[in-house]
């Protein structure tokens, strides 16, 4: 059974914001390798500048680089199963846009809040948490919902086992079914 012109938005709408969000965190972790050394993270040893100029790496940033190459990874992978439609794993795939917004909103308030100077990355993290809580949230809920609807093909003999959902068609069909097929099993007196 194809899937409704709104299924079929809301996947395309997933499977770009998962593919942008795998491409942003791969930027992000192509700047956080390449960004220069802060003038407190430059080493003090004068033999060490005669050398080479090395930077020490803080623990913030180690984290930023393996959560980034991480979610690079799961939302690559988001994208091709919302591509793909399993409904399982697209609940999983909704499920951990929600975790990352969240823990991307907690790293551009610690961000914005500790951290000294002040860099690009704390307000930039907080509009890709937004975003992500007010597009990928949604349309995984809608396209979930939609996967859900579309793909429910039950015969006829599991009506009286099976609730049925006053809201979609097919449940709407499934009550109207059953009363008149009740109201005609009237028996005479």
């Amino acid at each position: 059974m194809p899937i409704s012109t709104r299924g079929l938005l809301a996947q395309w709408v997933l499977v770009t914001f998962n593919a942008l969000l795998s491409v942003y965190s791969l930027a992000m972790v192509v700047a956080i390798t390449l960004r220069p050394c802060s003038s407190s993270s430059i080493s003090n040893d004068l033999g060490a500048h005669a050398a080479t100029t090395t930077c020490n790496i803080s623990q913030l940033e180690l984290f930023l680089l393996g959560f980034h190459l991480v979610f690079a990874a799961l939302a690559l992978t988001g994208a091709a199963v919302a591509y793909v439609g399993h409904i399982v794993l697209v609940h999983l795939t909704r499920g951990m846009l929600f975790v990352f917004a969240a823990i991307y909103l907690a790293l551009a308030v610690y961000e914005l809040a500790a951290v000294r100077p002040v860099t690009p990355m704390g307000p930039l993290e907080l509009v890709v948490a937004v975003l992500t809580f007010a597009v990928g949230v949604p349309s995984g809920a809608v396209y979930e919902r939609e996967l859900r609807c579309d793909r429910r093909v039950i015969p006829d003999a599991f009506d009286s086992v099976l609730p049925s959902n006053p809201w979609s068609g097919s449940g709407l069909e499934r009550t109207i079914r059953r009363s008149t097929a009740a109201a005609a099993v009237v028996r005479p007196r």
